[in-house]
C-alpha cells in the first residue's frame, strides 16, 4: 500500500507513538514546517502529519515560531523544557 493512500484508522493509530518520537527527534535538529516534517518522516499522508503535530502542540510538546510562511504553514520547534 502506498504511503499517500488512505490507511485504516487502526494502522494510523498504531504508528502514532512511533511517529511521535520521530517527529520529536526531527525537530531536535532544527525547527520545521509540516511539509518538512512530512518529508523527514518518509511520505506519510499530510493529513496524518497535521494530526500528529496538532496533538504534540496541544499537549505543549511543540510550539509554533513566528508567523506562517507564504504557503500558510507555521514553523514548529520543541518547547524549552522538551529539549
Amino acid at each position: 500500500m502506498a504511503r499517500n493512500a488512505e490507511r485504516p484508522q487502526r494502522q494510523a493509530l498504531r504508528d502514532e507513538m512511533y511517529l511521535r518520537d520521530r517527529i520529536i527527534s526531527t525537530l531536535k535538529e532544527s525547527p520545521k514546517t509540516i511539509p518538512q516534517i512530512q518529508e523527514a518522516l518518509g511520505e506519510y499522508p499530510i493529513h496524518e502529519v497535521v494530526y500528529w503535530v496538532a496533538a504534540l502542540w496541544r499537549f505543549k510538546i511543540l510550539e509554533e515560531t513566528g508567523k506562517p510562511d507564504f504557503e500558510g504553514f507555521y514553523t514548529y520547534e520543541l518547547r524549552e523544557e522538551q529539549q
